[in-house]
């Protein structure tokens, strides 16, 4: 399953040159982007608010690739999600779960953080999370241009009316 995880890293890594990973920049996505791109996913997703708690690394592993200039190490890490789910009108229903979180260390790409990195900012944000449903629970993997919370307190109204289907335009 490990492999698994770290395969979609992988294929990123494996298609960057060493030039072009600098000039590797993301847009970042809408509240409503990212709903529909989590509502179009095989995988099952939850949008919650909240804030991660009570930090406890769990596993550490290295996937090694002739496609890319080192190897990839991931910090795998377990977490207290609290906070709430959404209703129709607001994030009110209470949610507690916790969440497997893997953090690829993307250091050696210009710009790019490290676990440790996240970890440091982390623990003090509350805001938006889309949680990947799992047989064994809940996940959430960091990428290179992936938000992992959104704390913008703007974007609370445009998720409600996407998930009770209002308004909730795709781009195009």
């Amino acid at each position: 399953m490990r492999a698994m995880r770290g395969a979609g890293t992988v294929a990123l890594f494996a298609s960057l040159l060493p030039g072009a990973a600098e000039a590797l920049s993301c847009d970042e996505a809408s509240v409503r982007d990212l709903y529909w791109y989590h509502e179009e996913q095989a995988d099952s997703y939850v949008l919650v608010h909240g804030e991660f708690i009570e930090f406890q690394q769990t596993d550490v592993y290295t996937v090694d690739s002739d496609d890319i200039w080192e190897p990839t190490r991931f910090e795998v890490w377990r977490a207290t999600f609290r906070g709430f789910s959404a209703s129709q009108r607001a994030f009110d229903q209470a949610f507690e779960a916790e969440v497997t979180l893997t953090f690829p260390d993307n250091s050696f790409i210009a710009g790019a953080s490290s676990p440790e990195d996240i970890l440091r900012w982390l623990p003090d944000e509350v805001g938006l999370v889309w949680l990947q449903k799992t047989t064994t629970g809940y996940e959430l993997t960091a990428g290179l241009c992936s938000q992992l919370i959104d704390t913008d307190p703007a974007s609370i109204r445009p998720a409600l009316n996407c998930l009770a289907g209002r308004w909730c335009p795709k781009a195009d």
